[in-house]
């Protein structure tokens, strides 16, 4: 079995934040792994992703809402921390979804949004094993409602900078 480090490390950062009684949103959820970590760290969590693909096991823990794509269906100042693990690559309009997890932000709130590395140290040692660069974009496959499953940063090669929001 493969062990993700980049995860580990991720969790190791939760370790970092004090979660006790606080009203935390995991903004794309998938699985529910990371929603399941916050929740044995003493949040009271909501999560939310455009299709339910909690593991079995994961659908008790904590509250799921089905949320549109640009659109989430919660009230303003609604939450202490906002958190998303390897999200905003996959957002179309990332603009629209950082205002939107400001809005969902109380005020004095917290945001963590996580992007992998484009130039994380395994693909550039990748490359150099094997002589070829990965083409971009990467179909990592194909979904019916999501369509094809690309890291939408690492297709445009964008570096965004956001303006001030707000």
């Amino acid at each position: 079995m493969k062990t993700d480090y980049y995860y580990l490390d991720f969790l190791k950062f939760l370790d970092k934040i004090d979660f006790k009684n606080k009203n935390v949103l995991d903004i794309g959820c998938g699985s529910g792994d990371t929603t399941s970590e916050l929740v044995k760290r003493g949040a009271k969590v909501s999560a939310c992703d455009i299709i339910d693909g909690r593991k079995p096991g994961n659908k008790n823990s904590f509250s799921f809402n089905i949320t549109k794509k640009d659109n989430l269906s919660f009230p303003d100042n609604s939450f202490d921390i906002v958190i998303n693990f390897d999200v905003l690559e996959h957002v179309e309009d990332d603009l629209t979804f950082v205002n939107e997890m400001y809005r969902v932000l109380k005020p004095g709130g917290t945001a963590y949004v996580f992007t992998p590395n484009l130039f994380r140290i395994g693909r550039w040692l990748r490359t150099l094993a094997t002589g070829k660069f990965p083409e971009f974009p990467m179909l990592l496959g194909k979904d019916e409602l999501l369509g094809d499953c690309i890291h939408l940063r690492e297709r445009f090669l964008v570096n965004p900078d956001f303006p001030k929001l707000r």
